[in-house]
């Protein structure tokens, strides 16, 4: 029978504790350290912050009306390769609110301040990825700017016609069960909601994007931060929501002379017919189904979506 020494007994959690920290440390130097910045444009301020180092990706979130928080931690890997930047969209998030009137909420001017972004971190070319309506966004500055798009990701886009914008919307409201509408409707009548209670807010969004999973339950994996300044944020976008009424960009894609990456989760309410669609009308984009994944791929199959992505960059990469 082996004897253990007493000494060597009291350096063991010693030993546990030098184990923990140099975890920790490691855990530390692996997470991303993020640049927090703000750039005056257009007569207003926006949020932005950067991570990571390497070829740019600038990521555009979903709305309107939202921010870049539902992003993260999930994004962080890509830091790990690539130089990531977030904004918050003019009136939304950290962004400035006070200097913005309803005037100035529109797409063109939303297009302008993804301009003012682009020379703002000095980038010659950008790497862009549009998620839901973060993709027409998306699409509309590359209708404007091609010649500064090095290359752009469609991730679960909204649709980029007023026609299939509407089938969109019927097929969301039809894929939401009896429950779900009654649970958002109890919601929106509740006390908590009218005053403005961010956890009302929260509970809303969480709601409404349930059903754009594959698995329900990792719609509370979406990290929301929303501000006491959000209902006003919705009065201001009411202009964009009158200009949005009728529109098709999809015969205009042929302007976007960069590769294009199309990404569609399965189980997105989004109809397949709005991402095909991209790739029908411009021949440099090249569609990804992704087989267990709603609207938020980069939730649902994070592994899988980020290798798509690093191999369509490396491609790119390759042909410089």
């Amino acid at each position: 029978m082996k004897i253990i020494k007493l000494k060597n007994i009291l350096n063991i959690p010693i030993l546990l504790l030098a184990l923990f920290m140099l975890n920790k440390l490691e855990a530390q130097e692996a997470s991303p350290i993020w640049k927090v910045d703000s750039v005056d444009v257009n007569g207003t301020r926006l949020f932005v912050q950067e991570a990571g180092n390497g070829e740019a990706i600038l990521f555009i979130h979903g709305g309107p009306g939202m921010s870049h928080d539902y992003f993260l931690p999930h994004i962080l890997p890509l830091a790990k390769h690539y130089r990531v930047i977030l904004y918050d969209q003019r009136g939304t998030g950290k962004s400035d609110v006070i200097t913005v009137d309803s005037n100035s909420m529109t797409v063109n001017q939303f297009v302008l301040d993804l301009e003012a972004i682009r020379k703002h971190f000095k980038l010659k070319k950008m790497n862009v990825v549009g998620h839901s309506w973060g993709g027409f966004l998306a699409a509309s500055y590359g209708i404007k700017f091609s010649k500064h798009l090095n290359s752009l990701v469609f991730m679960d886009s909204s649709p980029l016609s007023s026609h299939l914008r509407d089938v969109m919307l019927e097929t969301n409201k039809n894929s939401m069960t009896s429950e779900d509408k009654l649970y958002i409707r109890k919601i929106l009548n509740s006390q908590n909601y009218k005053n403005g209670e961010l956890s009302a807010i929260e509970k809303l969004w969480w709601a409404t994007f349930k059903p754009s999973f594959y698995d329900p339950k990792k719609v509370y994996k979406l990290e929301f931060n929303f501000n006491s300044n959000y209902f006003f944020s919705q009065i201001l976008l009411t202009n964009m929501y009158k200009e949005m009424q009728a529109f098709d960009l999809y015969p205009r894609l042929k302007k976007i002379k960069c590769p294009i990456l199309v990404l569609h989760g399965k189980f997105d309410p989004m109809p397949i017919e709005a991402s095909e669609a991209i790739r029908d009308h411009n021949k440099k984009g090249k569609i990804i189904l992704l087989e267990k994944a709603g609207h938020f791929p980069f939730v649902e199959e994070p592994q899988q979506t980020f290798d798509i992505m690093r191999d369509f960059y490396d491609s790119l990469s390759k042909k410089k």
